[in-house]
């Protein structure tokens, strides 16, 4: 369910006894969560970027045996100052608070003791960055633009993928209304992620990228842009033969030679 912040306040406790999820990711300006003490069932609450002053009331509703709440997406908050009514929430496994003030993030490790389940803050930020690839999330370009720059980081080309970031980069390519930004950084993101790891190469490509980068090549498209996808094919046909035969099938040579571009070097 989605809720504007008005719509929060008029929940009635009946309708919000039977939510899982609740996604306010939309909503500006301060909001009040106490409509959510009757949410008894509720599994997942996205607030990214929403301002919430008071945690409590998901206390209200987690209390004992009846906690519920497994994910909780709050990033880029600066009214939340204590993260302690959290600590009812036993089953919390997820915990978002990218961007949010150091004094805040700094007491997740403490929250850890009561939810034990509790994902390390790396691996929520991985997912956090994966939820925000969603074609009607607005930060999606500056979540592909991150994580592309991880990719270019050894480690990170198992953890990405890991956190199911392929799919939407490339679903990121697809969509009919992704602009020239976004298009961009998700090309730019899958080239790194391919760049000297043999099974993203493959991953990516089962994943249908290969088509919608040789688009790119085209006329329509800036020289920029041309240049991106011509990077983000060459990294996919560099030591694979399966993905270089598919480029080609796509009729991507003619357009890499009109494009002028140089293939990149992996070590």
């Amino acid at each position: 369910m989605e809720c504007e912040p008005w719509g929060m306040a008029a929940l009635s406790s009946g309708v919000a006894a039977t939510l899982e999820v609740i996604d306010v990711s939309c909503c500006f300006g301060l909001i009040s969560l106490d409509a959510l003490r009757s949410c008894s069932k509720l599994r997942c609450l996205r607030m990214p970027g929403v301002s919430v002053a008071d945690l409590s009331p998901l206390a209200a509703c987690n209390r004992s045996q009846r906690a519920t709440l497994e994910e909780l997406w709050l990033a880029d908050n600066h009214e939340v100052e204590s993260l302690v009514p959290l600590k009812a929430c036993i089953k919390l496994l997820k915990l978002d608070v990218r961007d949010s003030p150091e004094d805040l993030r700094s007491q997740v490790a403490d929250l850890q003791t009561a939810c034990t389940q509790l994902a390390a803050p790396s691996s929520v930020e991985l997912k956090g960055l994966v939820h925000e690839l969603r074609p009607d999330m607005p930060p999606r370009v500056q979540a592909a633009g991150a994580l592309g720059h991880m990719a270019t980081y050894a480690p990170r080309k198992t953890t990405i993928p890991a956190a199911g970031a392929i799919p939407p980069l490339v679903q990121l390519l697809l969509a009919p209304d992704s602009s020239d930004e976004v298009l961009a950084a998700a090309a730019g993101a899958l080239r790194n992620l391919a760049a000297n790891h043999a099974q993203n190469k493959i991953v990516i490509a089962r994943a249908g990228a290969i088509p919608p980068q040789v688009h790119l090549l085209g006329p329509d498209f800036s020289e920029d842009m041309q240049q991106v996808a011509a990077g983000a094919l060459g990294s996919l046909a560099h030591g694979n033969a399966n993905n270089k035969s598919a480029i080609a099938a796509a009729g991507a040579i003619p357009l890499v030679i009109l494009v002028g571009f140089d293939p990149p070097y992996e070590s």
